[in-house]
């Protein structure tokens, strides 16, 4: 919770790295009339969601991707290899993900959870009490050009839709049956081992080696004074690694390993490599049955928040010219002139 200061930027309306090459102007099945004054961005299940509100939301997320380095502010008029400026891509990713967020606090109020002034303010007070926590969050403001005004409003919605995943965790029952299974097909994902090698050119030289190691001489000596690996320095240390992190050849031998044990020489891309296994951790179940159940509770919650998402009634208004002026960020092509407006809606 005390993290929120450097973090509250993350929450829903958090853009994630390539969302400027993901165009998505509306949800699919929205519609899009034409009223005569545009005043609402959209309506979700009844409820409009005003533009001005939505253009400060738009503008808070443009200034903050150009903080962390996504863009340049020049960049927002360049074209995005498609026609459209970035500016218009980015806007049509906001007005979707908008809409997910608004629909989402809506689904926590319909269940009764709210956020009072005291709650936002008990948790500013708890940052601005830790100093680093309000270095950051004060850093935060001036380079996205918020007020504490604003800064309240992001924080009201974050202490939201964390009373409401709270409550949908608290309605979601995991069967232990479900977990000891979810342990059973992934437990090989959970071995780990610790490996020193010895990586030579030939399989005459890892023939030398391996009889040299078997007889007894110490395997990290052998390593600082024969292998061409990067690790040699450190006696050929790989440290503690899983599944999944070695070329197949080298894993299959690495965890065929009992810990003491040491590999025949194996073949893989960069060379010859003699195996020595210093320890295994072969975790149990019990070991990892809170962590198995923590991510089969968030996949059923993760289900369960889509579900509301595509079941509610939304309709979203064409706002391009408001935000983005005449042209709604449309470029001129070679080969149709002018892209209208209308054809960006289909």
């Amino acid at each position: 919770m005390k993290k929120r200061a450097v973090a509250i930027f993350m929450v829903i309306l958090m853009v994630v790295p390539g969302v400027l090459a993901a165009c998505s102007a509306a949800q699919e099945g929205q519609s899009a009339p034409e009223p005569t004054a545009v005043t609402n961005v959209a309506t979700i299940n009844g409820v409009d969601m005003p533009l001005n509100e939505f253009e400060s939301f738009f503008a808070f997320n443009k200034k903050y991707v150009e903080v962390i380095g996504y863009i340049t502010p020049e960049m927002w008029t360049e074209d995005a290899g498609n026609g459209m400026t970035y500016e218009r891509e980015y806007l049509d990713s906001m007005i979707q993900q908008y809409v997910q967020q608004k629909t989402l606090e809506l689904a926590a109020l319909d269940l009764g959870i709210s956020v009072t002034d005291e709650d936002v303010q008990a948790e500013l007070d708890s940052i601005k009490a830790d100093e680093e926590l309000k270095t950051n969050y004060e850093e935060f403001l001036a380079n996205t050009g918020i007020d504490e005004t604003y800064y309240q409003g992001l924080l009201k919605q974050q202490l939201l839709i964390e009373k409401y995943d709270t409550q949908l965790r608290s309605e979601v029952a995991v069967a232990e049956a479900d977990v000891q299974a979810f342990y059973d097909v992934n437990a090989a994902s959970y071995e780990q081992v610790w490996a020193r090698h010895i990586l030579v050119e030939t399989q005459e030289e890892a023939d030398a080696i391996y009889e040299r190691a078997v007889a007894g001489e110490d395997f990290a000596t052998m390593a600082q004074e024969n292998s061409i690996g990067p690790s040699a320095e450190n006696g050929g240390d790989l440290g503690y690694f899983s599944r999944g992190q070695m070329v197949p050849e080298f894993e299959l031998a690495a965890f065929a390993l009992a810990a003491g044990e040491i590999s025949v020489p194996v073949s893989t891309q960069f060379g010859w490599h003699v195996i020595k296994v210093e320890d295994r951790l072969d975790p149990s179940f019990e070991e990892y049955k809170d962590q198995i159940k923590t991510q089969l509770a968030g996949e059923e919650i993760s289900k369960n928040i889509s579900a509301v998402i595509e079941a509610a009634e939304v309709t979203t208004y064409p706002i391009y010219n408001e935000l983005l002026g005449e042209g709604a960020g449309i470029l001129e092509t070679e080969v149709t002139g002018e892209t209208s407006e209308e054809s960006t809606q289909e």
